[in-house]
């Protein structure tokens, strides 16, 4: 049966319950804009499409409450949710009873001159009369709402009265309605889809969510109560995440074809895996990887591998916390190179064929190198980002995991056990406000960009965000590193305080866009290492002996045969660490003899005015900075141990992405790591070295 019904009468019905909605249709998806537009399209008289209705005495699982009362039959929407939801809002003030989804918009308002629709803004629209809020006047009647106004808004609208019975006729616009009868529950959803292949488009997961609705008609709620519990703990998926999790579980497969081929009954069974898995890898978010949030996540795809890996292989758990590290490795990876943005269901099935075979780490990394060329970050990297950039969220972790602190009361940033902490803000170092008044202008898309880009940002409470308020960073930072010395170094201040001036603001930039991209390589590299999975001992190390990559050292200054010390030994330090960075990295344990004795370094802390291990870390960082440049002195971690009650220094340094220069009088040195000891090259070696080390820079 087909036939016109007026938007007054659709209304009606769906205030009755007479209009519903079936428990497979998505929710409301809707913006703002679009629902503008059809307003317009509704007052102009253009097309805007038709409805289709299913009739049926026997419904299927339906959205919202349904009359009891006996009927012959259920009218339910297949097509047309999506402008019924909008115009039942906008003429009645509240949403309809199978509402579900984005916000809803009741601040839709009409100026009776240019007879345009816009959203209401104070110093625009309060008081004017040209303006009619569209919602009071629906509720209203064109008839109540102009003898409601007095004087000078009753004669206006007397006047434009035209325009407004124009607007009150679109309760009478007329809709075609197609309804649909004997139709079984498979046919209806396959009718279904095929209509929503246009308009609005459905994604494969909406497409693939009705089809399990129709076959296991709680299967919406059941992913509903997990949704709301993931929000509570700040994860906020939305429902097509769990509906590709339980696909891929139950399949095998990232592409919902199989779906459709596989008995409900193995889809259900998928479901508790899939939550029971989700728990645990939330977890592992907040406890390990320094997420504590969905918004943290460029893409919640990057997570489904892990929550797969696990699921497919009847995993409570990562194996150890080697395996564990690597998983979260290749997330960041994924994260930062934006593996799953655009068209992301091939590269997804590619990575699920991954970790169903042999090697499953490996052959994550292989697809992401093969995809984006490498995973190392370059400064380059960098240069222009903001915070829509997916190196954004990376630069957060990466402070976070260094244990970043707010720079004016201390606060940690980042506490696993809680989450989000102390209304966390970003914050520009150098003020928007300073750099407008100093030259840079906000309507130039390149200053606006330098001005917001990454490497002016950082991360501190709502509280200290509001009292820096425009104050100039050589104001504000020299007291911020007075009071917290490393509060700057954990998220990647340049400590050349020439670069805090105005004048040096894209200097400051260029400086700290390679500080923060060495401390993202950093901070990787330390997941995959052997020393930070706890798999060695600082005597495993010593029982290793000296080697390409391990080296000790008596200690950082004092010289043992002239009982004095030695700026001599300090270089000896640099140079070392430039040798290991320009190999394939390596570590320095100092306090050791060559042969192995526990020497400790009591002595080079009697000689420091700070005779503390942060002293210490703090002289050896000035000597990396001295002899290496910042940007390499950042890469290197350094870290104490005791060991027979002695304190012994470990400087950890990974193969640089670029050659690593030692500068020492004003001329340069360039080292290398040749089995258990350092060489110098000469210029016609290092240029070799170099042109096969780093191709392209020579």
């Amino acid at each position: 049966m087909a036939g016109e019904t007026k938007i007054s009468d659709l209304i009606k019905e769906i205030r009755h319950g007479d209009l519903i909605l079936p428990e497979f249709q998505r929710g409301y998806v809707w913006n703002r804009q679009q629902v503008r537009a059809y307003m317009n399209s509704l007052y102009r008289g253009y097309p805007t499409g038709s409805f289709l209705i299913w009739k049926t005495p026997t419904p299927p699982k339906v959205r919202g409450e349904v009359s009891t009362e006996d009927t012959k039959s259920y009218r339910l929407i297949l097509d047309g949710q999506q402008r019924l939801t909008s115009i039942f809002a906008l003429m009645e003030g509240e949403a309809p009873p199978f509402y579900e989804g984005e916000h809803l918009v009741f601040d839709l308002h009409f100026n009776v001159l240019k007879e345009e629709f816009a959203y209401y803004k104070k110093t625009q629209m309060f008081g004017n009369i040209e303006w009619v809020p569209v919602t009071k006047f629906f509720k209203q009647g064109i008839a109540a709402f102009i003898q409601a106004q007095s004087g000078e808004a009753k004669d206006y609208y007397f006047e434009n009265f035209g325009r407004l019975k124009q607007l009150d006729d679109i309760k009478d616009y007329l809709y075609y309605q197609k309804d649909l009868t004997e139709l079984a529950m498979d046919r209806v959803v396959e009718v279904f889809n095929l209509v929503n292949s246009t308009g609005t488009r459905l994604s494969k997961s909406d497409l693939a969510l009705a089809h399990i609705c129709s076959l296991w008609p709680g299967a919406r709620d059941e992913f509903r109560a997990t949704q709301k519990a993931h929000q509570a703990l700040n994860f906020d998926f939305d429902l097509s995440f769990y509906m590709r999790c339980t696909s891929i579980v139950a399949t095998g497969s990232a592409l919902y074809e199989p779906l459709y081929k596989t008995p409900i009954d193995e889809v259900k069974a998928a479901w508790p895996r899939v939550t029971k898995v989700l728990e645990y890898v939330l977890n592992v978010l907040r406890g390990d990887a320094y997420i504590d949030s969905a918004s943290a996540l460029p893409s919640p795809t990057v997570v489904v591998p892990l929550v797969s890996y696990l699921a497919l292989g009847g995993k409570a758990s990562f194996a150890n916390d080697a395996e564990k590290r690597g998983y979260i490795h290749w997330m960041y990876a994924a994260m930062m190179w934006g593996r799953y943005s655009g068209s992301s269901e091939t590269k997804l099935q590619s990575d699920i064929e991954a970790i169903k075979g042999a090697d499953p780490l490996e052959k994550l990394r292989d697809n992401l190198i093969a995809d984006r060329g490498r995973i190392k970050v370059e400064a380059k990297d960098l240069e222009g980002a903001g915070i829509a950039s997916p190196f954004f969220p990376m630069t957060y972790i990466v402070a976070r995991a260094r244990g970043a602190v707010d720079w004016f009361n201390g606060v940690a940033l980042y506490q696993k056990a809680i989450g989000k902490s102390f209304g966390l803000e970003i914050h520009h170092v150098f003020p928007q406000g300073l750099l407008y008044k100093s030259g840079y202008d906000s309507s130039n898309a390149t200053h606006k960009r330098l001005v917001n880009e990454i490497a002016n940002l950082a991360y501190l409470t709502k509280q200290a965000n509001l009292g820096i308020s425009a104050k100039k960073p050589e104001t504000y930072l020299p007291k911020v590193l007075a009071k917290y010395p490393d509060a700057l170094k954990q998220q990647s201040i340049p400590s050349n305080t020439s670069l805090w001036q105005v004048k040096q603001f894209e200097a400051f930039l260029s400086d700290r866009r390679a500080l923060m991209a060495n401390a993202i390589n950093v901070f990787m590299d330390s997941l995959l290492s052997e020393a930070a999975s706890g798999s060695f001992s600082i005597h495993d190390f010593i029982a290793k002996g000296e080697g390409p990559n391990l080296e000790f050292k008596s200690s950082i200054r004092w010289d043992y045969k002239l009982s004095t010390v030695s700026k001599d030994l300090e270089k000896v330090i640099a140079r070392t660490i430039a040798g290991f960075m320009n190999h394939s990295g390596g570590t320095l344990v100092v306090g050791i003899s060559d042969d192995g004795e526990v020497l400790g370094l009591e002595t080079d802390l009697a000689t420091l005015k700070k005779p503390t291990t942060d002293g210490l870390s703090l002289h050896i960082t000035e000597i990396l900075n001295r002899y290496l440049g910042e940007v390499a002195a950042a890469a290197v971690d350094i870290s104490f141990a005791d060991v027979e009650s002695k304190t012994i220094a470990v400087l950890s340094a990974e193969g640089a992405v670029t050659p690593v220069f030692l500068e020492d009088g004003g001329q340069s040195e360039f080292h290398v790591r040749s089995n258990a000891s350092t060489r110098r090259l000469d210029v016609k070696e290092a240029t070799g070295y170099i042109t096969q080390r780093w191709p392209g820079v020579v």
